[in-house]
């Protein structure tokens, strides 16, 4: 890996404290308390990942991250359990696939398109 000269001055998470504090309803879904802004995930995905990347998150929330991935081309997998995973995370990324304005879309570039896969896993069996 290529180690890169920062560019000045290195933004932090205080840096987005209004995106937090706007980002109820970005993407169509309303998470409260724990949704983090997508202009906050693009800039991690900025510095630690290029289009064309995988990108996973494991404990997905509101799917921001796959959200964001999609809208810059990276690829993702993304893993929630629980209702949350429909209610959430495909609900969101349907609404990406749609053309979803909000978030990153403008900076982006991002007018729609692409597709997913949406996978469950089979209940375990109880011995």
């Amino acid at each position: 890996m290529e180690v890169q000269e920062a560019e000045l001055p290195i933004e932090n998470f205080y840096d987005f404290s209004p995106q937090f504090g706007n980002c109820r309803y970005e993407g169509g879904v309303d998470f409260r308390s724990g949704k983090k802004p997508e202009a906050y995930v693009k800039k991690m995905l900025d510095l630690f990942s290029r289009p064309g990347d995988l990108v996973m998150d494991p404990f997905s929330g509101s799917g921001s991250t796959a959200a964001v991935a999609h809208k810059t081309g990276r690829g993702y997998i993304g893993i929630e359990q629980g209702e949350q995973a429909r209610t959430h995370c495909l609900a969101r990324l349907i609404t990406v696939i749609a053309g979803d304005k909000t978030g990153v879309s403008a900076d982006a570039g991002w007018t729609g398109g692409g597709g997913f896969r949406f996978c469950t896993l089979v209940p375990a069996a109880r011995h």
